[in-house]
């Protein structure tokens, strides 16, 4: 996780943290993929499996309604708002 830009903006419920890892790595590919599935095996690791089953399946859910028809992610390539 070290150089990371996940490691260093979580927020305070470490279920909704690995929720938004999980959401951005249901979208991702190849290595950023994999980066992404060696963050969440650190951040599983302060959960329950309960908690981490319910994150995925929340994750999952908003992927499914919001971004299944998006290209894959890729860090850096999405801007934060119009003209950033």
């Amino acid at each position: 996780m070290a150089g990371s830009t996940f490691t260093y903006m979580p927020p305070p419920d470490p279920a909704l943290y690995y929720r938004y890892v999980k959401l951005l790595e249901l979208g991702a590919l190849g290595e950023e993929k994999a980066e992404l599935q060696a963050v969440l095996a650190q951040l599983a690791k302060n959960l329950s499996s309960a908690e981490t089953m319910t994150a995925e399946k929340k994750a999952e859910s908003l992927f499914q309604a919001h971004f299944a028809q998006a290209p894959p992610f890729k860090h850096g390539s999405q801007p934060l708002c119009v003209d950033f």
